[in-house]
């Protein structure tokens, strides 16, 4: 009967925390769209009481993505797939789908599809182990593009180049510092290094032979 219970009770609190997760994920953009509409055409003029106003918002949302990003981290890769399924249907009929579809030459809708792709084998390792440090950067970062996206779907291309890029860096910087761990090492949270993961483990292992 404990079991069940307890079952149960996990069961419960899942559904509670996906339920957060949505209505959070929702609010996020919600107050981002806000944020860009709110900046939109209006950059070059950073004495307008409307911009200091929006880059607050931006810099909120977005310092709040990196501190929560172990848990949206491991969906990223899908909603970059998604995107580059999308890309496809952009690069084949030259504009951006959606209510007032905007013109975007064939090539950068390639582009797009490249950039995507390379991301989403770029982000599977981050959402495998846990994001390091660097790929919670790089993650937090790419969604700063896909705001710049937002805010001008002419610059798509460039803005899916950048975010590429980022996560790119990341990447590459795991695998030269080894900060992201071997193929079957353990799982590394952003912030925690092997030697205090090892110490962590240790004091584990004494507590048990100590009981």
């Amino acid at each position: 009967m404990s079991k069940a219970r307890d079952s149960v009770r996990a069961q419960v609190r899942a559904g509670l925390l996906l339920t957060a997760g949505l209505l959070g994920s929702f609010a996020w953009l919600v107050f981002a769209l806000y944020g860009v509409e709110t900046l939109r055409g209006r950059l070059g003029r950073l004495l307008h009481p409307a911009v200091p106003a929006g880059l607050a918002i931006l810099a909120v949302l977005l310092t709040f993505a990196w501190l929560t990003v172990r848990h949206w981290g491991k969906f990223f890769p899908g909603f970059l797939a998604y995107g580059a399924i999308n890309a496809i249907g952009v690069a084949a009929t030259g504009h951006i789908l959606g209510p007032d579809p905007t013109p975007v030459p064939r090539l950068d809708g390639w582009l797009m599809v490249a950039f995507l792709a390379g991301a989403v084998l770029a982000t599977v390792r981050f959402a495998r182990r846990g994001p390091t440090r660097a790929g919670a950067l790089a993650m937090t970062g790419y969604l700063a593009c896909f705001l710049w996206l937002i805010a001008d779907p002419r610059e798509s291309a460039a803005a899916f180049g950048a975010g590429f890029a980022l996560l790119a860096a990341a990447w590459v910087y795991d695998r030269l510092s080894g900060e992201g761990g071997t193929r079957r090492g353990p799982r590394q949270r952003p912030g925690r290094t092997p030697a205090a993961q090892a110490s962590s483990r240790g004091h584990v292992e004494r507590g048990a032979h100590e009981r």
